[in-house]
């Protein structure tokens, strides 16, 4: 059900025309309407949330046959659809029409091919090449490149036009392996934080070394591809060791590099500009970090993962600059987007937990929800928070400690102490055994001037006069920036520190 949603959100939202392909709409001789197309409206209008409502629309169970075959031949007739969305609708740019007109021409070239059509196919290759030549689509350059060298070796016995496309061929498949080789590397080094947000000290190190092995290949070619994930490589090792100032000038250039393109890649230039934010960011240049977010956010199309991240990080920017009430305006705007359900499940459990911290700045008097909204909000759960992030509250090192501090402050405001006891002690265990190195210091500390409350009983002024040389450590530690999370912290501890400090004896009742 899940991938008929994605399929019919992306149809609509490009305003296919040839939808009819799905079916007959209208009845015909007095037969009912084409089942396919009934299918396709009660999913478009959002009647049907899973396979079961699905199915009894047709009189059938989530499991019968008869649902299995309709839904597999709704979902064929829609892959069919895809190749019918127009590109030319406003959200468009060159460097995206020129991207799916050139796939779909090589499928069909393919096809041509395939069926004996070779004139056709030859005509067609030469008019894409020169496309994909323009807007450096390596893949695609190479594989027509190398049709047209077998054509003339094989069919046309040309010595000449095979030397110029053997040239063409050979240019591109060095680039090819570049490109790949690049783009392998920066897969390894984003793999180990897609489920974990753990700061790795050797991601530094490994991207210094990719660095080097990719320095020559930069030099020698401009393609954009090698230069996207080479340069991104680069501004990642800075980042992830630190050294946002260097960072910062690396992605002046990979700007620089892209502005100079004849034709303007927006994907490109966002993923820099987002960097450039997330050191602004971590420099806390809480205003150049917004103004730059919201930048991005104008280059991406709403929606897409990106466009989602940019929305995610600006949450993170208005947290730390005390802009209370404008993330909490950033978070409604973005949790009501059609396409948010269809976000990955990683994804959607860190907005569960930017949403939790939410909740407890409204709890502690920091965000005012609207009159409207408080009609309609349902008290927070933490059994039920718990149940929406299993994925991060299993990474050690990671997202799993704003899941763990979260429950103790919750638990603070509701002056459950029995249960605050029992999450410190379990707390007090995970800090020595997973937050002794140097870049979970400030973590490290925070835990234990938490600890001290427990053990004072919770009287405040022994509290602060207990956790003073701890506040002052945890103040003379920089906030360290992890390689793919940009933010562990979702508040920093200092003003978490001072909200409970504020807080922690009202009386606040959790459901």
């Amino acid at each position: 059900m899940k991938t008929l949603k994605e399929l019919i959100g992306i149809l609509t939202r490009y305003k296919v025309k040839s939808i009819k392909i799905i079916g007959n709409p209208r009845s015909e001789n007095g037969k009912p309407p084409d089942r396919y197309w009934t299918f396709y409206e009660a999913l478009t209008s959002g009647k049907l949330k899973d396979d079961a409502e699905a199915a009894s629309l047709f009189g059938m169970g989530p499991k019968d046959k008869g649902y299995y075959n309709l839904k597999a031949g709704l979902k064929k007739r829609l892959l069919n659809t895809v190749f019918f969305i127009n590109v030319k609708l406003p959200q468009f740019n060159d460097v995206q029409c020129a991207y799916y007109s050139c796939y779909k021409a090589l499928a069909q070239i393919k096809i041509l091919q395939g069926r004996g059509a070779r004139n056709i196919a030859i005509e067609l290759s030469k008019k894409v090449l020169k496309i994909a030549t323009k807007f450096e689509y390596s893949q695609i350059a190479w594989e027509l490149a190398d049709l047209l060298k077998n054509h003339y070796a094989t069919t046309e016995g040309d010595s000449k036009k095979y030397q110029y496309y053997q040239a063409v061929s050979d240019r591109y498949f060095e680039i090819l392996k570049a490109e790949y080789l690049a783009k392998t590397y920066y897969e390894q080094l984003v793999l180990p934080h897609v489920r974990s947000k753990a700061y790795r000290p050797k991601t530094s190190e490994l991207a210094e070394k990719f660095t080097v092995e990719l320095e020559p290949m930069l030099k020698k070619y401009d393609a954009s591809l090698l230069h996207y994930y080479g340069r991104a490589i680069k501004v990642l090792g800075h980042m992830s060791g630190g050294n946002y100032q260097k960072a910062i000038n690396e992605i002046r250039e990979a700007l620089s590099f892209f502005s100079a393109k004849s034709f303007k890649d927006k994907v490109a230039s966002a993923l820099f500009q987002q960097q450039l934010v997330a050191c602004n960011f971590a420099l806390k240049r809480y205003q150049a970090a917004e103004s730059g977010n919201l930048q991005c956010l104008e280059m991406l199309s709403k929606g897409s993962s990106n466009w989602f991240k940019c929305l995610e990080l600006m949450i993170l920017i208005q947290l730390h600059a005390g802009k209370y009430d404008a993330a909490w305006r950033t978070f409604q705007k973005t949790r009501k987007h059609e396409q948010f359900e269809n976000l990955d499940a990683r994804v959607k459990e860190f907005w569960k937990i930017l949403e939790a911290w939410l909740y407890y700045l409204e709890a502690t008097g920091n965000i005012s929800f609207s009159a409207s909204f408080k009609c309609n909000l349902q008290k927070f759960r933490l059994g039920k928070f718990l149940n929406e992030v299993p994925i991060f509250s299993k990474d050690k090192q990671g997202l799993n400690i704003p899941i763990l501090l979260i429950q103790i402050l919750f638990l603070l405001l509701d002056q459950n102490y029995e249960a605050i006891d029992y999450r410190i002690k379990a707390l007090e265990k995970y800090r020595s055994r997973y937050l002794q190195n140097n870049e979970t210091r400030r973590s490290n500390y925070f835990i234990k001037m938490l600890a001290e409350m427990n053990k004072v009983s919770y009287d405040q002024a022994a509290v602060r006069r207990n956790t003073k040389k701890l506040l002052k450590k945890l103040q003379s530690i920089p906030i360290h920036f992890s390689f793919h999370s940009l933010e562990l912290e979702v508040l920093p501890y200092e003003m978490v520190w001072e909200i409970i400090s504020k807080s922690y004896n009202r009386k606040q009742l959790i459901a």
